[in-house]
Protein backbone atom coordinates (compact mmCIF):
# COMPACT_ATOMS: atom_id res chain seq x y z
CA UNK A 1 0.00 0.00 0.00
CA UNK A 2 1.33 3.70 -1.07
CA UNK A 3 -0.23 6.78 0.75
CA UNK A 4 0.55 10.58 0.64
CA UNK A 5 -0.44 12.22 4.29
CA UNK A 6 0.20 15.44 3.81
CA UNK A 7 2.46 15.57 6.64
CA UNK A 8 0.40 13.14 8.38
CA UNK A 9 0.03 14.52 12.12
CA UNK A 10 -3.40 13.03 13.24
CA UNK A 11 -3.05 9.80 11.08
CA UNK A 12 -2.70 7.09 13.16
CA UNK A 13 -0.84 4.10 12.40
CA UNK A 14 -3.77 1.68 13.36
CA UNK A 15 -5.86 3.00 10.32
CA UNK A 16 -3.13 2.10 8.17
CA UNK A 17 -2.37 -1.12 9.79
CA UNK A 18 -6.26 -1.61 9.95
CA UNK A 19 -6.11 -2.30 5.93
CA UNK A 20 -4.38 -5.65 6.38
CA UNK A 21 -1.30 -4.82 3.98
CA UNK A 22 2.29 -6.29 4.49
CA UNK A 23 4.23 -3.39 3.36
CA UNK A 24 3.77 0.25 3.70
CA UNK A 25 5.37 3.25 1.68
CA UNK A 26 4.27 6.86 2.66
CA UNK A 27 5.14 10.35 1.34
CA UNK A 28 5.11 13.60 2.75
CA UNK A 29 5.75 11.57 5.90
CA UNK A 30 6.31 14.21 8.96
CA UNK A 31 8.24 13.96 12.02
CA UNK A 32 5.52 13.00 14.32
CA UNK A 33 3.89 10.02 11.60
CA UNK A 34 7.46 8.87 11.82
CA UNK A 35 7.91 8.87 15.07
CA UNK A 36 4.73 6.94 15.77
CA UNK A 37 5.63 4.56 13.24
CA UNK A 38 8.42 3.72 14.62
CA UNK A 39 7.04 2.11 17.68
CA UNK A 40 4.34 -0.18 16.32
CA UNK A 41 4.51 -3.61 17.89
CA UNK A 42 5.51 -6.28 15.56
CA UNK A 43 6.21 -3.87 12.42
CA UNK A 44 9.65 -3.15 11.33
CA UNK A 45 10.13 0.88 9.94
CA UNK A 46 12.71 2.98 8.30
CA UNK A 47 12.77 6.38 7.26
CA UNK A 48 14.61 8.39 4.67
CA UNK A 49 13.96 12.09 3.70
CA UNK A 50 9.86 12.38 4.08
CA UNK A 51 9.39 9.20 3.25
CA UNK A 52 8.40 6.32 5.68
CA UNK A 53 8.00 2.41 4.85
CA UNK A 54 5.98 -0.19 7.27
CA UNK A 55 7.16 -4.44 6.91
CA UNK A 56 5.59 -6.85 8.06
CA UNK A 57 9.44 -8.38 8.18
CA UNK A 58 12.76 -7.36 8.25
CA UNK A 59 14.31 -4.82 6.57
CA UNK A 60 17.74 -5.35 5.88
CA UNK A 61 18.88 -2.56 3.76
CA UNK A 62 17.78 1.13 3.17
CA UNK A 63 19.24 3.50 0.30
CA UNK A 64 18.00 7.07 -0.50
CA UNK A 65 18.17 8.99 -3.58
CA UNK A 66 18.80 12.64 -2.56
CA UNK A 67 16.14 14.91 -3.60
CA UNK A 68 17.46 17.64 -6.44
CA UNK A 69 15.28 21.33 -6.50
CA UNK A 70 14.83 22.83 -9.50
CA UNK A 71 14.82 27.00 -8.75
CA UNK A 72 11.41 27.62 -7.69
CA UNK A 73 9.66 25.32 -9.65
CA UNK A 74 9.95 22.29 -7.73
CA UNK A 75 11.37 19.65 -6.99
CA UNK A 76 12.43 16.77 -9.42
CA UNK A 77 11.87 14.23 -6.81
CA UNK A 78 12.61 11.64 -3.90
CA UNK A 79 13.12 8.12 -3.76
CA UNK A 80 13.87 5.27 -1.22
CA UNK A 81 14.80 1.22 -1.64
CA UNK A 82 14.30 -1.18 0.90
CA UNK A 83 15.53 -4.66 0.89
CA UNK A 84 13.08 -6.75 3.04
CA UNK A 85 13.40 -10.17 3.48
CA UNK A 86 10.33 -12.11 3.39
CA UNK A 87 9.71 -15.92 4.63
CA UNK A 88 10.08 -16.77 0.47
CA UNK A 89 13.28 -14.42 -0.34
CA UNK A 90 14.77 -11.27 -0.19
CA UNK A 91 12.17 -8.58 -2.22
CA UNK A 92 13.53 -4.87 -3.22
CA UNK A 93 10.33 -1.94 -2.57
CA UNK A 94 11.19 1.68 -4.20
CA UNK A 95 9.08 4.25 -3.09
CA UNK A 96 9.36 7.24 -5.51
CA UNK A 97 7.62 10.70 -4.79
CA UNK A 98 7.61 13.37 -7.39
CA UNK A 99 6.19 16.51 -7.34
CA UNK A 100 2.54 17.43 -7.41
CA UNK A 101 1.29 17.73 -11.44
CA UNK A 102 -1.22 20.50 -9.68
CA UNK A 103 1.49 22.62 -10.04
CA UNK A 104 0.96 22.22 -14.05
CA UNK A 105 -2.97 21.18 -13.89
CA UNK A 106 -3.90 24.05 -11.36
CA UNK A 107 -3.17 26.99 -13.90
CA UNK A 108 -5.44 25.29 -16.58
CA UNK A 109 -8.52 26.15 -14.47
CA UNK A 110 -7.81 29.59 -15.14
CA UNK A 111 -7.06 29.88 -18.85
CA UNK A 112 -3.40 30.29 -18.26
CA UNK A 113 -2.22 27.88 -21.32
CA UNK A 114 0.07 25.11 -21.47
CA UNK A 115 3.46 26.24 -20.05
CA UNK A 116 3.06 25.47 -15.92
CA UNK A 117 2.31 22.13 -17.40
CA UNK A 118 5.04 21.34 -19.92
CA UNK A 119 7.21 22.74 -17.16
CA UNK A 120 5.84 20.33 -14.34
CA UNK A 121 5.39 17.42 -16.52
CA UNK A 122 9.43 18.35 -17.74
CA UNK A 123 10.26 18.14 -14.36
CA UNK A 124 8.19 15.32 -13.41
CA UNK A 125 10.26 13.09 -16.17
CA UNK A 126 13.11 14.36 -14.81
CA UNK A 127 12.87 13.06 -11.80
CA UNK A 128 11.25 9.38 -12.77
CA UNK A 129 13.89 9.14 -15.45
CA UNK A 130 16.59 10.22 -12.54
CA UNK A 131 14.57 7.39 -9.93
CA UNK A 132 15.20 4.82 -12.70
CA UNK A 133 18.81 5.43 -13.37
CA UNK A 134 19.08 5.54 -9.88
CA UNK A 135 17.33 2.01 -9.03
CA UNK A 136 19.53 0.25 -11.78
CA UNK A 137 22.46 0.80 -9.91
CA UNK A 138 21.78 -0.13 -6.87
CA UNK A 139 20.06 -3.80 -7.48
Amino acid sequence: MTFNVNGGASLEPASLLALHPDLVTIEECGDALRDRLAHVEGWYAASRFNLCFLSRWPIVAVDSLVPWNVGNQGFSGVAAAYTVRTPAREIHIVNLHLDTPQKGLAPLRGGSGLGALDVNTGIRDAGSDRAHNWVRTIR
